[in-house]
């Protein structure tokens, strides 16, 4: 998955018709990257995908991914408009990380994501840094519950200065 950077920013300040050529413009440079066989689309407004069929290992489809990041390095022209987008790249390998079309397209979602928010550019899919996993919403449903059965205790710890025993802040355990 490709999640473009400023894509929305694009389109609210100069418009749908430049948006729309920028897309293209990634679209063409996409294209010009990747294997022959590979297979590209549009997920949502910001966010493509590109499938390379019959690669199983992991680490071409990262190489793959490597030299569409680089690719970003250069401005893109869109309507005589120069822009520079960055973009978060996520990876996930059947059968490896899903076993579904539909699963491994939600795990690459993921781990753009996780690009996103780590700043690294590109990841691949791992379960223990999945913000959208079954996990957190099965975590979210156990803390609820305990909220609701009075099982959680929260205990504050004031920061104090030394020097005045003024207090400046303080810290909660919840447990």
């Amino acid at each position: 998955v490709v999640d473009l950077d400023i894509f929305k920013e694009v389109n609210d300040t100069l418009g749908r018709s430049i948006a729309d050529s920028l897309l293209t413009s990634v679209c063409e440079r996409i294209t010009d990257t990747v294997p022959a066989r590979a297979l590209q689309g549009r997920l949502a407004g910001d966010q493509l995908a590109v499938l390379l069929p019959r690669i199983y290992d992991v680490q071409e489809v990262v190489e793959v991914a490597d030299a569409l990041y680089a690719g970003f390095e250069t401005p893109f022209t869109a309507e005589a408009v120069s822009l520079v987008i960055g973009a978060s790249l996520g990876v996930a390998a059947f059968p490896d990380h899903a076993p579904t079309a539909e699963r491994l397209a939600q795990r690459a979602e993921a781990a753009a994501h996780v690009a996103r928010n780590e700043g690294s550019g590109i990841e691949v899919y791992t379960a223990d840094r999945d913000p959208f996993g079954p996990r957190r919403l099965a975590l979210a449903a156990d803390l609820r519950e305990a909220l609701a059965d009075g099982e959680v205790e929260v205990h504050l710890q004031p920061k104090m200065l030394l020097a005045d025993g003024l207090v400046v802040g303080a810290e909660a355990l919840v447990r």
